[in-house]
């Protein structure tokens, strides 16, 4: 398990409605299920990133690790977000996704998920 599984897994504990929908302890406070499975949804989503492969093969990085280390340089260079995006277009021309890279198209797609 990567470290960034393991800190989605200390995130991702939210505490499902009773059967008459009614807030339980330590629920968010709606009485709806669908913020609650919205959630849920948005952490199954960064879990499969999480352990999913950079590229074919790549058994020391994954996609999640590659996007919050390049977004952790971003911010400590101060890099502005068109230098950003441009340093992702050389590295889908240098690793393109027809060869099984994954790596995100802009800096919007790495802010999404």
């Amino acid at each position: 398990m990567s470290d960034m599984t393991a800190c989605l897994n200390d995130l991702s504990y939210i505490p499902p409605n009773n059967k008459q929908n009614e807030p339980t302890q330590g629920d968010i406070g709606g009485t709806s299920n669908e913020p609650t499975q919205a959630k849920r949804n948005e952490f199954e989503e960064l879990f499969v990133s999480a352990n999913e492969e950079l590229c074919p093969g790549c058994d020391f990085m994954t996609r999640l690790d590659f996007m919050a280390k390049f977004t952790h340089l971003k911010v400590k260079g101060k890099l502005t977000d068109s230098i950003f995006n441009e340093m992702l277009e050389f590295f889908q021309e240098a690793f393109p996704t027809k060869l099984g890279y994954k790596l995100p198209s802009s800096y919007d797609v790495f802010q999404k998920l």
